[in-house]
């Protein structure tokens, strides 16, 4: 499931990383986090620590959004958290 996106996201352009032979800490340049997208169901305390985390560790560049259903339809609306 983490590998396959049906059809109707492919405008999102998302990028997942998986790799199951490393364990710990992934280096990547800061500059190439973005964005960082909450799903329906995330808590409100995990989305402050992670915000948190973002600015403790120089990524301040961030934008953060958060998903919410679009009543009547298969589509998320995208919310910026500030």
């Amino acid at each position: 499931m983490t590998l396959i996106k049906h059809t109707d996201w492919s405008y999102e352009e998302e990028f997942r990383l998986i790799d199951f032979s490393f364990q710990g800490e992934k280096k990547f340049p800061k500059e190439a986090l973005t964005s960082i997208i909450f799903g329906l169901n995330a808590k409100q305390s995990n989305i402050e620590t992670m915000i948190q985390l973002c600015k403790d560790n120089g990524f301040e560049h961030v934008k953060f959004k958060k998903a919410k259903k679009v009543s009547g339809s298969f589509a998320l609306a995208f919310f910026d958290i500030t």
